[in-house]
């Protein structure tokens, strides 16, 4: 196997895409990346570097460098493909991680000196306030962040970083707060139980201090009970419950909020037969059941706060079918997965498609 000269000295410039050097970037190395989380997610936050015994932490100088000597890594080098990993955090860049392979030589006689530079890109400190219609602070409201610098987020690997990242909370007073987001384009959307979900379409920038986005406000939601039942009036549990708004529309802008309910919201019925949905406005749903052994049951301009609704489902009849391979023969032995749906919006005249999944892929389609 080539061996690696554990006299190797890595050196590592950390730079701005100016090409300025980034100081006090702390840089953590690893043999696995999703050990870095933690370091990154510490520096992120202002805390101390990592004091994980498998990491080994360094903090660039003024010049943006760092030294790495693979004699000094907490973690065995093995011969033949040496892959180390390192993870770049500061506060006001764009987190990163890369794959280093350590040079390697069949003499044990490496260069030894190798370098490697990495470009973070500047981040923002992202901040905000979730209110409703009187502003009174919304508690526990979940803010999720999406836009044109996603592409720049760390790799799914470092999932917790990931999620800190694209997700906050919101405290008792209503306030919430990201690190480590691309400047350029932002989405950021306001979920609760209680309310109707909250979209805003921001640019964001790097400067100094934090970007305030300012108030997002919520509008109202209720909970709705549907009761769904069999011919006999006894409870169907594990049914699907979907209602689709028809009327009653919410889609208003406010300093740049857009606020809009779910065109389509869904649960299923417990033991008892009822389904709890949840973010319904004050307007008419068309609402559908669905349950195996049962026939689809649809009503329209059903108004849900008048809850609870009752739905009742009938038994459905069985269907014999023969299935035959394009070249006419019968296909006899094999396992199926079959759905039916509608075409389109139960009614009158819909039409049914069967579709057919067996488990010879090349036999599969619609008959």
């Amino acid at each position: 196997l080539p061996l690696v000269d554990r006299s190797i000295h890595i050196r590592g410039f950390v730079t701005a895409p100016d090409g300025s050097a980034i100081s006090t970037t702390w840089v953590g190395v690893a043999d696995r990346p999703d050990q870095l989380s933690r370091g990154i997610m510490r520096r992120l936050l202002g805390e101390s570097e990592d004091t994980s015994p498998s990491v080994l932490s360094i903090l660039a100088d003024n010049s943006g460098e760092v030294g790495i000597a693979v004699s000094d890594l907490p973690f065995p080098i093995v011969d033949g493909n040496p892959t180390i990993y390192l993870g770049f955090a500061h506060q006001s860049y764009t987190p990163a991680l890369i794959a280093y392979s350590i040079p390697v030589s069949t003499t044990a006689t490496a260069d030894p000196e190798s370098a490697v530079s990495v470009i973070l890109q500047p981040s923002v400190r992202l901040v905000g306030r979730v209110l409703t219609g009187v502003d009174v602070p919304v508690a526990d409201a979940v803010v999720s962040v999406d836009g044109q610098g996603k592409e720049r987020m760390l790799p799914d690997v470092l999932s917790p970083v990931r999620e800190t990242i694209l997700q906050a909370s919101t405290g008792a007073d209503g306030r919430f707060s990201f690190i480590g987001i691309p400047s350029g384009a932002c989405h950021l959307e306001v979920a609760h139980p209680s309310y109707v979900p909250a979209y805003l379409d921001t640019t964001v920038a790097a400067g100094i201090g934090p970007f305030d986005i300012g108030a997002v406000h919520l509008t109202s939601a209720s909970t709705a009970s549907v009761l769904v039942s069999n011919g006999n009036k006894e409870p169907v549990p594990d049914a699907e419950v979907i209602a689709i708004l028809e009327s009653g529309w919410v889609n208003t802008v406010e300093g740049g909020t857009t606020s809009a309910a779910a065109r389509q919201i869904s649960s299923r019925t417990n033991a008892s037969g009822e389904a709890i949905l949840r973010g319904v406005i004050d307007g008419h749903y068309s609402l559908h059941a669905i349950a195996p052994g049962y026939t689809w049951n649809r009503q329209a301009g059903i108004h849900l706060l008048d809850s609870p609704v009752h739905m009742s489902l009938s038994e459905g009849g069985e269907a014999h079918l023969t299935v035959h391979a394009s070249s006419g023969e019968v296909i006899s032995n094999a396992e199926f997965d079959f759905s039916i749906r509608p075409a389109t919006v139960p009614g009158p005249t819909s039409t049914w498609q069967l579709q057919a999944r067996p488990l010879d892929e090349t036999k599969s389609g619609i008959y």
